[in-house]
């Protein structure tokens, strides 16, 4: 009896470890970042976000986006639902092939500083 209670204990020990990894590892693909913390990390950089507006996003599957001007550029930065749907969008508009990503967010912009804070954001 005493041995079967130790087998359980051990087996239930194993299963929640391993459903712990799991979870920790679905985790990580999932991109819990919002338009939001991409605005901050440009104010906290010391840029205003002058002229903010929302662009169409929809025109590139997008499901959210944010665009406003720092200097003299333009900096918009789209929103997908997931990873593979910003890829999935890609192959749908080659346009945006060209532009930078950061997991689940793409930025359309010319600015090598607006380009560096964005990649900055983890």
């Amino acid at each position: 009896m005493r041995g079967q209670e130790n087998m359980k204990r051990v087996l239930t020990f194993c299963i929640t470890a391993l459903l712990m990894v799991l979870l920790v590892s679905c985790g990580a693909k999932n991109d819990v970042r919002t338009l939001n913390d991409f605005e901050n990390a440009y104010i906290t950089m010391g840029y205003t976000l002058d002229n903010k507006d929302t662009p169409f996003y929809q025109m590139i599957g997008a499901q959210d986006g944010v665009m406003f001007d720092i200097g003299n550029s333009t900096v918009k930065i789209y929103e997908y639902k997931t990873i593979d749907d910003l890829k999935q969008n890609q192959q749908k508009y080659p346009i945006t092939n060209n532009m930078s990503s950061n997991g689940k967010f793409l930025l359309d912009t010319i600015s090598q500083d607006a380009i560096n804070v964005f990649k900055g954001v983890k």
